[in-house]
């Protein structure tokens, strides 16, 4: 299972899923997907491949851990190690003959696949679905330490009203001069145009 996206028609990315087509049977890669359409891919899939985006971890090794598929992924230095145990719940691999190597190697050794398949989706039911990131970034916000980051935390109601109201002051103030501007015939660019000072006020003053 893998996929290649309009701009990534020319990145590792592509060229390892083509020479993965031309040894072992994939999912049409070219096409788009509905999200209903992926999830059934993946949870056909035997092996989900994923090349990382600028080393960052994607959203497909959480997705194709959840349908119980094993994770073929490069070796990302940027966490992934704090989020699976590498070879036991899913598997890197270094360079494109390696990559090669172990899809061949966990295609004909079906009782470890499945075993590393299972261990990576309980570990992400039990750790990183969309629920357990919205708890962990309600905990964050509401640590007693993040308060003086947030001073509308700790304003007093006298406060956030009067920060409401030049927020909202402001913003007519912009919308004003947007329509002044659409009036007089001015297209996009010269609208924006209009607005730039009072927004350089905004930022700087």
């Amino acid at each position: 299972m893998g996929h290649i996206a309009r701009a990534h028609r020319r990145t590792a990315r592509a060229r390892r899923l083509k020479r993965i087509a031309e040894r072992f049977r994939t999912n049409d890669f070219y096409r788009a997907y509905t999200p209903e359409e992926v999830g059934r891919v993946y949870s056909q899939s035997r092996i989900v491949f994923n090349c990382s985006i600028a080393g960052d971890v994607t959203m497909r090794i959480f997705e194709g851990t959840a349908c119980g598929a094993l994770v073929l992924t490069d070796a990302i230095a940027n966490g992934l190690d704090e989020l699976f145990e590498i070879g036991r719940e899913i598997v890197v691999y270094r360079d494109d003959e390696d990559l090669l190597a172990k899809i061949a190697y966990y295609l004909a050794h079906d009782e470890e696949r499945e075993a590393i398949a299972r261990a990576g989706q309980r570990r992400t039911l039990r750790e990183h679905t969309y629920l357990h990131r919205v708890q962990r970034i309600i905990e964050i916000v509401s640590a007693p330490e993040f308060r003086p980051m947030a001073p509308m935390r700790v304003a007093t109601p006298s406060e956030r009203w009067r920060a409401r109201r030049e927020v909202y002051i402001h913003l007519h103030i912009l919308d004003a001069l947007l329509d002044e501007a659409r009036d007089a015939g001015f297209g996009p660019f010269r609208r924006a145009r209009a607005v730039w000072p009072c927004l350089l006020r905004r930022l700087f003053l």
